[in-house]
């Protein structure tokens, strides 16, 4: 495991890991997620995932599960769409630095020949 994280480290492709099912973790938040961020329990645990990756804090977001819930809740919706976002500006900014570190190898390609 540790070589494919090198291995993205190396090729500056962004990681994240997606810290699942944080209600069975701590026991608080099976009744209300809202209150994630601030539960020592999962700063702990959040701590313990980033020391055994490498990865920094912010690159660890823990989410809850959709599991015998029967309707769709607004707090466990939050949680996944700011994972997703996060995501998704990881994504962004791959992207962007791929592409201008593209246009600078064609610029000097082309330029030099």
């Amino acid at each position: 495991m540790l070589f494919i994280l090198f291995y993205f480290f190396v090729k500056g492709i962004p990681q994240l890991v997606l810290l699942t099912k944080i209600d069975k973790y701590c026991k608080a938040l099976q009744g209300d997620v809202s209150k994630i961020f601030s539960a020592p329990e999962i700063g702990e645990l959040v701590d313990k995932v980033a020391e055994l990756t490498g990865l920094p804090r912010a690159n660890i977001v823990p989410i809850k599960n959709y599991e015998c819930e029967m309707e769709l809740r607004e707090d466990i919706d939050i949680l996944a769409l700011l994972a997703l976002r996060q995501i998704l500006n990881f994504a962004d900014d791959y992207l962007t630095n791929f592409l201008d570190d593209w246009c600078d190898f064609v610029t000097l390609k082309y330029t030099s020949a």
